[in-house]
């Protein structure tokens, strides 16, 4: 992730920080286009690390909204990108795996696991 935090300040992003190995990147740039910036992400990403992937940019507002609309606050106990298509959308609400469930809202999946993500089958991979 160093490397990634280092390929990102050459594009002038600031106060970037990564989460271990998930590839989620907090940053600030000058450029407001999500677009523009998704771009460059996956130009330096196929560059360098000669991966091509998907990226998705999401403003603060955008990250705020979706932390305010998670669905499954109720059971939390205490000690939390191309569109698919509508068939796969479907053929995804028919699954189910023990002790977990997921929900589609627009372009995000909220996920919920009672044994906690790290047991999950229905994490990033699966989806």
């Amino acid at each position: 992730m160093q490397e990634l935090r280092e390929a990102l300040a050459k594009l002038k992003f600031k106060n970037i920080s990564t989460y271990i190995q998930s590839g989620n990147v907090v940053f600030q740039s000058s450029e407001k286009n999500t677009t523009i910036l998704q771009e460059k992400i996956q130009h330096v990403i196929l560059k360098q690390f000669k991966f091509e992937v998907p990226v998705l940019v999401k403003k603060p507002f955008q990250i705020q909204n979706l932390l305010s609309a998670y669905p499954f606050l109720e059971v939390i106990k205490p000690n939390s990108f191309k569109h698919p298509q509508t068939t796969q959308i479907k053929e995804l609400e028919t699954l189910s795996c023990p002790n977990e469930t997921f929900r589609l809202v627009e372009d995000y999946i909220y996920l919920y696991n009672s044994q906690g993500y790290g047991r999950a089958k229905c994490n990033t991979n699966f989806f």
